[in-house]
């Protein structure tokens, strides 16, 4: 299993590169918005909001090909993605006229005190918390995803 993890990892992370479009200009990175890495006021076009999804994806993939340390280490980067998840829904739902559904606000309170529980959780602790906080991620990206 693990083999598989690290044969996945560095496709994923290729992939999230070439969506990314390589490194970011000066003048874009000044309009980012610090904690998700999306422009504040930047509508998501299709292919970055594929790119999102796509670094959610890896950022999960990355934290399952981590020990204890490296888990630690990745949760920054982990918290951006699925905090970028998150405000693109909302964005969508936004220029949609949608009031988010009850089921996506329960949703986004349970990842959102996921991350916060990690953020907190002796080394540890981190890889027990992962497997539930992978489900719920995973049926945000899937609600995502029926929204596009």
């Amino acid at each position: 299993m693990k083999l598989l993890r690290q044969s996945i990892l560095p496709l994923l992370l290729t992939v999230v590169a070439a969506c990314d479009g390589g490194a970011p200009s000066e003048q874009a990175a000044a309009e980012t918005a610090p904690e998700t890495g999306v422009a504040a006021s930047h509508t998501p076009s299709a292919e970055e909001s594929d790119a999102i999804a796509v670094r959610a994806e890896a950022s999960l993939a990355s934290l399952d090909a981590s020990d204890p340390q490296g888990l630690r280490e990745r949760l920054p980067e982990h918290r951006a993605a699925v905090t970028g998840v998150i405000d693109d829904c909302r964005k969508m739902m936004e220029e949609h006229g949608m009031t988010p559904p009850r089921e996506f606000t329960m949703l986004e309170d349970a990842v959102r005190a996921d991350l916060d529980r990690l953020n907190e959780a002796p080394d540890g602790q981190l890889a027990t918390l992962l497997p539930e906080h992978r489900e719920r991620v995973q049926r945000m990206l899937r609600m995502r995803h029926d929204m596009m």
